[in-house]
């Protein structure tokens, strides 16, 4: 019967394993024992101080990514807004930077997709419908205005309709089953998923000490970067 209150290192220095290795059950063993224990023997407490600090980070943070998410739909209404009044429009050069800038936003969301074993989450769909949408509506505007011309702006716009629908599309149709997961795990304090991680480096260097996998063979860096409970990822077939 497995102890689960045995310490991981020791578990890992007794432990048989199968070969090839399941990661996923070796991650399984770690997050069912406690984490190891704090430097100090207890865990880092915020002060007040630093608590309303990180709130008012928190608040920055959201705000900001709000109103990059929004850029497709503000470059789109200054657009509507302001297409009458020629190329010369200041408007519409700040419409431009807008749209421009939000060309990243389908494109980060394919890169998050790719990174995240082709896992597509529903936000996905709808950042990259709304950039292609917006940037569609816009070019249109532009089209239908004569005397705006065929100038940047329409290129720009152009390319955002094609990118945030091309990106769409591969979302769609090229996505693997399930949803990505968090890489916070439920019930995990901050502290414990660091102690965790720390774990599972000292887990990787005693199956590599122990000659159970080979270093050339594992990606230490990676394996740690990725969230807790993921590790089950890497027995897929590739």
């Amino acid at each position: 019967m497995v102890d689960r209150q045995q310490p991981v290192e020791a578990w890992m220095r007794t432990a048989e394993f199968p070969q090839p290795v399941r990661w996923g059950d070796i991650e399984a063993a770690i997050l069912s024992r406690p984490p190891p224990e704090a430097a100090g023997g207890h865990d880092y407490v915020p002060t007040g101080q630093e608590r309303v600090g990180g709130k008012v980070a928190f608040g920055i943070v959201m705000a900001a990514g709000i109103l990059m998410y929004g850029l497709p739909v503000i470059g789109l209404g200054i657009v509507w807004a302001v297409v009458g009044a020629g190329p010369e429009s200041g408007w519409l050069s700040l419409a431009q930077a807008i749209l421009f800038v939000s060309l990243t936003l389908p494109l980060a969301t394919l890169s998050v997709w790719w990174s995240s074993d082709r896992r597509r989450e529903p936000k996905d769909l709808v950042i990259t419908a709304v950039t292609g949408c917006s940037a569609l509506a816009a070019h249109v505007l532009i089209q239908g205005a004569g005397n705006v011309g065929r100038g940047l702006l329409e290129i720009v716009t152009l390319l955002g309709a094609v990118c945030g629908f091309a990106v769409f599309a591969v979302l769609l149709l090229a996505s693997n089953p399930g949803r990505r997961r968090s890489g916070k795990r439920s019930g995990v304090s901050q502290s414990q998923e660091d102690r965790y991680n720390v774990a599972r480096a000292r887990v990787l260097d005693i199956l590599i000490e122990r000659g159970v996998v080979n270093e050339d063979e594992v990606d230490i860096g990676y394996m740690l970067a990725m969230p807790l409970g993921t590790w089950r990822d890497l027995d897929r077939p590739r």
